[in-house]
């Protein structure tokens, strides 16, 4: 064995470093910045969203299960990388992009199947908010206060206008 380092060029800030007595042969290969920082800036380490979805799917014949993270309510849930500040992006939105293109502006990403937890973009629709409470309604899925809330007339109705609400 030599006692002459092995020197690189980082990939990053393009500054020469050399090997560290510690590297073994195989970590010296695989390193390609002189530090933890240039490491955390590169772009190469940065994996698309669509690749990080499939990480966490359990693709099957029916549902598609969630073994990644979640929301408080049931969705599984992605980081979006965009930085603090930023909420995570839902899982089954993700993977209604990746096989359907993008999400019209002002439309939700509705389950046929009422699993949250599910991505499988067979059990994906692009619906109103509208569209969505219908579903829940055929359903059977909304709760006393959200059915009163589909009544004309009731407080806190959000639908078409009637004699009672109809703006003049």
């Amino acid at each position: 064995m030599t006692n002459q380092s092995r020197i690189k060029t980082c990939d990053v800030c393009r500054k020469m470093y050399t090997e560290r007595k510690r590297d073994s042969n195989k970590q010296w290969l695989a390193r390609d910045y002189c530090s933890v920082p240039c490491n955390n800036r590169s772009k190469k380490r940065v994996t698309h969203i669509f690749e990080r979805l499939k990480r966490f799917q359990l693709a099957g014949e029916d549902c598609w299960g969630w073994t990644g993270n979640s929301d408080g309510k049931g969705y599984g849930t992605l980081s979006n990388r965009k930085g603090a500040g930023f909420s995570p992006e839902k899982a089954h939105r993700v993977s209604y992009e990746m096989f359907y293109g993008e999400i019209p502006k002002g439309l939700n990403i509705c389950h046929k199947c009422d699993n949250r937890e599910c991505t499988n973009p067979k059990h994906l629709f692009a619906g109103t908010q509208k569209e969505n409470m219908q579903d829940c309604s055929r359903k059977g899925r909304l709760n006393k206060k959200s059915l009163g809330n589909l009544i004309a007339g009731s407080k806190g109705f959000y639908g078409a206008a009637t004699t009672k609400n109809k703006v003049k």
